[in-house]
């Protein structure tokens, strides 16, 4: 795995205080944003993301087509799992990816935005290719079976489940709302938590894509 600068590291472990299972349930979610400033240096330590990743997957994008994690080699993946109808934390966390890639500017043909579903059943790829353009044109949506599905829950330590329903009886998804930074061979690099600013996330996404080696 490649190194992680000091200021990725620490916004991790700031960031896992938030909670210590990973996961926040959408009906307890806090949507502000403290406007969380960070600047990337070029420090680095050896390993230090608690998380056993394994940026492995074969599914379907929103166009249909087979692909897996082999389709994006040579490319920075960004990872997000949600599902297009949630009404909580999904579409804040999916605007500020997509800002993200915008202040990323010719730098984002070099980056894979992923948005696995956790929510197969009413996440067509249909469904996927009309929403997540509303957020950023780059963006993939990705669904596949339900074997396909597991296999990569367990690669990125996700575990949805149905956690209720909403006002208009539409169910909820609990899940992990992080976002994956994984290099070009697949491997962790870092993890962004949802209430990251995206011009933060973009200044962080850069410098591993351009300085780290």
């Amino acid at each position: 795995m490649r190194p992680v600068t000091t200021a990725a590291t620490g916004l991790l472990f700031g960031a896992m205080l938030l909670g210590t299972s990973m996961a926040w349930a959408h009906g307890t979610e806090t949507h502000e944003d403290p406007g969380v400033a960070v600047e990337p240096d070029t420090a680095s330590f050896e390993n230090p993301l608690p998380l056993d990743v394994r940026g492995e997957f074969e599914l379907i994008d929103h166009n249909g087509h087979p692909v897996s994690n082999r389709s994006y080699s040579g490319k920075y993946m960004l990872v997000f799992f949600g599902y297009t109808s949630c009404r909580n934390m999904c579409p804040i966390s999916l605007d500020r990816i997509g800002k993200a890639l915008g202040f990323l500017g010719d730098s984002v043909h070099d980056l894979a935005p992923l948005i696995i579903t956790v929510d197969p059943q009413r996440d067509t790829p249909e469904v996927m290719r009309t929403e997540l353009p509303k957020y950023h044109p780059s963006m993939i949506g990705l669904t596949g079976n339900a074997g396909q599905l597991e296999t990569v829950y367990t690669n990125f330590n996700q575990s949805p489940e149905r956690a209720g329903e909403d006002w208009n009886n539409d169910p909820i998804v609990s899940h992990s709302s992080y976002i994956y930074l994984l290099n070009g061979q697949g491997e962790l690099a870092t993890l962004f938590p949802p209430i990251l600013n995206p011009q933060s996330m973009a200044d962080i996404i850069r410098k591993y894509m351009h300085q780290v080696s």
